[in-house]
């Protein structure tokens, strides 16, 4: 047996959302399709007691929201973006050279080794070395080829002097490279301050009226999830994405955190319909006044 009846059906919520994140909210990035998009607010209170009247106030010391989405698509362009600062992204043409150099690290490699860069332009052809150099605890020299180290074709080379100590000494191999047409994301070791920025959550429903949330300063909080499905799974790549908001100074006091913006619990003046007792009560009263002026008539 109901114990009660819906208020308000318009505050039972359907549907998904659609989740935004960027430096200024003219400027978001709609990440796309996902799945589990979840908010949570989480506080920590502190009670303030006194020897003699119990607790006498309640604060927040603590004050976030967490946002969390499985995203299915793996779109290296967009993570960086939302990352805040901490990767480097580029995006190669499959036409341009570029100037890149190998590592290779002591201890790793041995004399008359051949040593080859793993690495191929995007027309199939092989990179061309431009130069070698030798790094020990910090200086580096550059090596002399035919001396130092044999050329071996445009894209490997063998260490052939006895001075160098494959124990101790690092080499470091430039090159010239065109890499194929490519995105590429690369990390760590960059700025290790996360930018915050804004994120955005929301839900549209059939009447195009929208339940959202705003949080102005918003970071990732959790890295890249990246589980490769089976070949025979019946699904996709999902990466798991986690946000945290924290409250913002240069917003007003209680808008700090987080906006919440609700267009579906509201009823538009046009939409507003007098009840029927109300409408009858009405319906009267205008046959009164046209009666009273019948028989002024």
């Amino acid at each position: 047996m109901p114990q009660t009846k819906i208020k308000s059906r318009a505050t039972i919520r359907t549907g998904s959302a659609k989740i935004e994140i960027g430096d200024r909210l003219d400027k978001m990035v709609d990440i796309g399709a996902c799945r589990s998009i979840s908010v949570k607010e989480t506080m920590s209170t502190t009670d303030i007691e006194s020897d003699n009247a119990g607790t006498i106030s309640t604060l927040v010391s603590e004050h976030k929201f967490e946002i969390s989405c499985d995203s299915l698509e793996i779109n290296v362009s967009k993570y960086a973006s939302i990352r805040g600062g901490m990767d480097k992204y580029v995006e190669h043409d499959g036409k341009t050279e570029i100037d890149r150099k190998y590592n290779i690290t002591n201890e790793t490699y041995i004399r008359g080794e051949i040593i080859k860069v793993p690495y191929i332009n995007a027309n199939g052809t092989d990179i061309i070395i431009s130069n070698v150099e030798l790094e020990n605890d910090g200086n580096v020299r550059v090596l002399v080829a035919a001396t130092d180290y044999e050329a071996i074709g445009t894209n490997a080379i063998k260490i052939i002097s006895n001075e160098i100590v494959p124990s101790t000494d690092s080499l470091i191999i430039h090159f010239k490279y065109t890499p194929k047409k490519m995105k590429r994301m690369t990390t760590g070791g960059g700025d290790a301050k996360i930018k915050p920025q804004w994120i955005r959550i929301t839900n549209t429903n059939a009447e195009g009226k929208a339940f959202r949330i705003i949080c102005p300063q918003a970071s990732v909080s959790g890295g890249l999830e990246l589980p490769f499905p089976s070949d025979k799974a019946q699904d996709v790549m999902v990466n798991k994405f986690t946000f945290t908001a924290n409250t913002s100074a240069e917003q007003e006091a209680y808008e700090q955190l987080a906006w919440i913006e609700d267009e579906q619990d509201v009823t538009n003046d046009e939409e507003i319909v007098e009840p029927a007792a109300q409408q009858s009560k009405s319906n009267i009263n205008k046959s009164t006044d046209t009666n009273k002026n019948e028989g002024a008539k």
